[in-house]
């Protein structure tokens, strides 16, 4: 997550700009299984460290008696810090994405290829999670699907699926395949939710909010002294 919250911070730019793709698209297993209030916490303690620091070097190297400096630094450091914040959780919920969109893309190929209403069902609500505007079909699934057999599927569902919260193995009958995509499609379902919860909260965070706070600052900071 620090990683990947360093690289927003310093490499955003450049990447958008040029239009660089990422190498791969792994992610955290440890950030998947947290819960939304633990992830909201976490950034939201980032961000409050940030700010005070900021504000002790602020202090420490132009004093109280500088009052534009002081309050255009307070300023500024709520606009950063709520930065930082907002940028701890879309660091999250991308982790949470390609979690999600991967392992739906297993699930959809490894149902569609049975027959049976229960396994039409799983297909229809795999198909229905891509109705989501950040949730997209896993690209190296998508080339592997027509070389993929059985077998290799059933390889991966089991040396994976503690990433699910499953613990049994899955055996090659038709019940136990059934038992875990049931299980499969709720924790996906649930980790959907989480994911929302987590980008509603950016999203209410706000862009314009920290600019503000900025512009505020700034102009505070380039006027004469009190």
């Amino acid at each position: 997550m620090l990683r990947g919250l360093i690289v927003r911070i310093f490499f955003a730019f450049p990447i958008g700009f040029f239009r660089i793709k990422p190498a791969d698209e792994n992610y955290n297993k440890t950030i998947i299984k947290i819960r939304s209030k633990v992830i909201i916490r976490c950034a939201r303690i980032l961000a409050g460290a940030i700010w005070i620091t900021l504000m002790y070097f602020v202090i420490t190297y132009s004093g109280i008696s500088n009052l534009n400096t002081v309050i255009a630094g307070f300023l500024i450091s709520i606009a950063l810090s709520q930065q930082i914040e907002s940028a701890a959780m879309e660091v999250t919920t991308t982790h949470m994405r390609i979690f999600i969109s991967a392992w739906n893309t297993v699930l959809y190929i490894f149902a569609k290829r049975k027959r049976g209403e229960r396994w039409n069902e799983i297909v229809e609500e795999a198909e229905m999670l891509w109705i989501h505007p950040q949730i997209r079909y896993s690209e190296p699934m998508e080339r592997l699907e027509g070389k993929l057999t059985e077998q290799q599927l059933m390889k991966h569902i089991n040396k994976d699926r503690e990433e699910m919260n499953y613990y049994k193995e899955v055996e090659d009958n038709n019940e136990s395949k059934i038992k875990f995509a049931n299980h499969a499609i709720e924790y996906i379902q649930i980790k959907l939710n989480i994911h929302d919860k987590i980008y509603e909260h950016q999203q209410r965070l706000g862009t314009y909010t920290y600019v503000i706070f900025l512009g505020i600052g700034t102009l505070i900071w380039l006027v004469q002294p009190f």
